[in-house]
């Protein structure tokens, strides 16, 4: 049994390395018409959905394509779901809605076909900021993978289900859920879920009490050794980066603080990660604002009206700021945590799942 186990992984894996390669081979060779092989392609395509998201939805196209050609239900389901993740990065929300009522269609009553449904739309409610609704669905999707004993399934969700308990104020329980996430997360499972579970352990550790700062900097650094020697993944090196500057901002290092931030809101404003590089500026400008040094308040409210423009009716909120910082004025800071308030659902998460890249509702 373990040697027929051993040999189906090996073939996964040459299969996988060839697809690499170049990915429109799994829709014209036979040899690719297999069905482990399916799943790990999902599970890849998912993955470099991080690196390229604008050719995430061409990806999926092929496991689609794929999945249907081997005419396995749980597979197209699969495959359905990541194309309906894939729109939702472009931020076409509509077409990522209807895929994934098909694949709730094709999922009937199979358990972990509907887990699967039942968890992105967890995410995408997530991504809307819908944090009690997310939670209730993500819950009925843990619910699901129990019933079948599929733990790295519930350590997917757990992932999930720690983003919405943490906005929800409930910190320990979304502790936990991330903890769970690690313990329960298959070696197979896409590194993506095993990252996304570190940084959220060490952005809420982070911005917890003050004892758990030990905690959040043993995290980082177990990611950081996840990260070596891994290329891409520019989105989780920015939520490190701006963890990182939470953790120095709370130790009052605020030149290491300043440094980190500084370096994640270059990279989320190349991204074009709008909201986030508002959320980060925020963040920024409270660090300057607690030793009145207005002039770097106006430099970085002036670049990011000129950067960024008007980003879910923020501009109005960044403008006051730059009026009262002009005139030294101490209500700058209030201010300040207003604008941080307005795009308060964004924090240095993952999802596991990518975010649109550019989009107007929260991701």
């Amino acid at each position: 049994m373990e040697q027929t186990k051993d040999l189906e992984l090996g073939l996964t894996r040459r299969l996988l390395t060839k697809a690499k390669q170049n990915p429109y081979r799994v829709v014209v060779e036979r040899k690719f018409l297999d069905k482990p092989f399916c799943r790990a392609f999902c599970d890849w395509c998912a993955e470099e959905s991080f690196n390229f998201p604008k050719e995430a939805v061409s990806r999926a196209l092929l496991a689609v394509e794929l999945a249907n050609k081997i005419d396995d239900s749980h597979l197209s389901c699969r495959a359905l779901g990541l194309l309906a993740s894939a729109h939702f990065i472009s931020s076409h929300y509509t077409d990522a809605n209807q895929l994934l009522a098909d694949a709730e269609e094709i999922a009937d009553e199979c358990p972990c076909c509907l887990s699967e449904v039942f968890r992105r739309r967890g995410v995408f409610l997530q991504h809307k900021g819908e944090m009690a609704e997310a939670l209730s669905l993500l819950d009925m999707a843990a619910a699901g993978y129990q019933k079948i004993q599929d733990m790295d399934g519930i350590g997917r969700v757990e992932v999930n289900r720690g983003v919405s308990l943490k906005h929800l104020g409930r910190d320990d329980e979304a502790l936990s859920s991330q903890r769970r996430a690690l313990i329960l997360l298959s070696p197979s499972s896409p590194k993506i879920f095993h990252l996304a579970a570190l940084v959220n352990i060490g952005y809420i550790t982070a911005t917890g009490e003050y004892y758990q700062f030990a905690l959040a900097a043993q995290h980082l650094n177990e990611f950081r050794e996840h990260l070596r020697g891994v290329t891409g993944f520019t989105r989780v090196r920015i939520s490190l980066s701006w963890i990182d500057g939470l953790v120095h901002a709370r130790l009052k290092e605020r030149k290491k603080a300043l440094q980190m931030l500084r370096k994640a809101r270059k990279a989320l404003i190349r991204l074009r990660e709008d909201q986030d590089a508002i959320a980060i500026t925020a963040d920024i400008a409270k660090l300057y604002s607690e030793t009145s040094r207005f002039r770097l308040i106006i430099n970085i409210i002036a670049d990011t009206l000129d950067s960024l423009g008007d980003v879910s009716g923020t501009r109005q909120l960044l403008q006051k700021i730059l009026y009262f910082a002009r005139r030294e004025a101490q209500v700058t800071q209030t201010y300040i945590m207003e604008l941080r308030s307005a795009v308060n659902v964004h924090m240095p998460f993952l999802l596991g799942e990518p975010s649109s890249v550019n989009f107007s509702s929260p991701s």
